[in-house]
């Protein structure tokens, strides 16, 4: 079973399970041994509930070690983004960063540059460690790369898709960095991210 108070504090695992895609906010339930007994999932209506549900088993085991049965986690998705989303679009809310978050964003996007800066290859600039904690930080990290994008354009691509989901550049853009900079950049403008 998965005993929380061993594995990792119950906050630390809401917010690990909250930055998953699609996911909006979540909580956990524990029996009287802390153990948990029920995950219950409020996520956005872009993922189908089964491809969240394994999301949550996978992060969980590789997070923390906990193994935990699909059937205790409940998936609800909301209405309201639904019909607010235009045809085809994934409904995100504007995320706000706090001091912290953009502190911590500087100092991985610095490292990443700074360590990055003789690789030709994205892939090997993509797998550095900086680049994978800020694709870890999930949405919040959408806006501060959106405006590195403003500032610089770079290779932030793969980590925009990685985090969002979505590929808005467009096939005649592919290769031209600061177009392919200005595709996300117009998406972030229309989704409310900058």
């Amino acid at each position: 079973m998965a005993d929380v108070r061993k594995r990792g504090a119950v906050a630390d695992i809401e917010g690990t399970l909250a930055r998953l895609r699609g996911v909006v906010t979540a909580r956990l339930l524990r029996d009287d041994r802390g153990e948990i007994k029920e995950v219950h999932v409020l996520a956005d209506p872009g993922r189908h509930p089964k491809h969240i549900s394994r999301d949550i088993e996978s992060a969980l085991f590789s997070e923390f070690g906990i193994r935990i049965d699909h059937r205790k986690i409940s998936v609800s998705q909301t209405r309201e983004a639904e019909q607010a989303a235009p045809a085809g679009m994934k409904p995100v809310g504007r995320v706000k960063p706090v001091g912290r978050v953009e502190a911590k964003f500087a100092r991985l996007a610095d490292a990443w540059r700074s360590e990055t800066a003789h690789l030709s290859s994205i892939t090997q600039k993509a797998i550095h460690p900086a680049y994978q904690r800020i694709v870890g930080m999930g949405l919040r990290a959408v806006p501060l790369i959106l405006r590195e994008l403003q500032r610089e354009p770079n290779d932030w691509f793969w980590a925009l898709e990685a985090i969002t989901g979505e590929n808005p550049i467009k096939p005649e853009h592919e290769g031209q960095v600061v177009e392919m900079a200005n595709d996300w950049l117009q998406l972030g403008t229309d989704r409310g991210w900058i």
